[in-house]
């Protein structure tokens, strides 16, 4: 059995349902649940009233979850979107009517701007998530300031939010060296 595949990735390895790949559309989302397990990351789990054995290596404190399809050939192979539960509703509706894609950050970042109370009337919100992704990629592994302060902060003050790039990645400043040239 196949033992490599993403962290929020879940395999198909039997299904009792024959016709699960004509139901199931590339790219949708379903609710799905775990009813029980079955063995060491292996699970019986229902999506569209037909249980399917699958393989996953997460471990889950509720018994429902969301699976995006990602392929159906030549095995199925889903995504596992379970991270914000509480909020699952608001973002897929947001992610459908903005036509986001809901990886793992988009995820994320959606469930924060709800969190904030973040106006979602202004149909901005793609860019926002890239501005918030394009700071989470510059920032290095020490910096102490949550990435959610910063989603907070273009909430409330997109402003002050475009004001942060200079600060945080100034530009380099030539300086002048003792033999008369300049170093960076």
């Amino acid at each position: 059995m196949e033992q490599s595949f993403l962290k929020n990735s879940l395999r198909i390895t039997r299904t009792k349902s024959k016709d699960l790949k004509e139901v199931l559309k590339k790219g949708e989302i379903y609710p799905a649940k775990i009813l029980n397990k079955v063995s060491e990351n292996n699970y019986l789990i229902e999506i569209l009233n037909r249980q399917i054995l699958a393989t996953f290596s997460l471990q889950f404190s509720t018994n429902k979850i969301f699976v995006q399809v990602n392929d159906l050939e030549p095995k199925i192979h889903l995504r596992i979107i379970s991270s914000n539960l509480e909020h699952i509703d608001r973002i897929l509706s947001i992610a459908k009517s903005e036509k986001i894609e809901l990886d793992a950050f988009n995820q994320w970042g959606l469930a924060e701007f709800i969190k904030t109370g973040h106006d979602f009337s202004s149909h901005k919100i793609k860019n926002e998530l890239s501005s918030i992704r394009t700071l989470a990629s510059r920032l290095n592994s020490r910096h102490l300031v949550p990435l959610s302060a910063y989603v907070d902060m273009l909430s409330k003050n997109p402003e002050l939010f475009e004001k942060l790039s200079p600060i945080l990645f100034p530009e380099s400043i030539p300086i002048k060296s003792s033999s008369n040239r300049y170093d960076q």
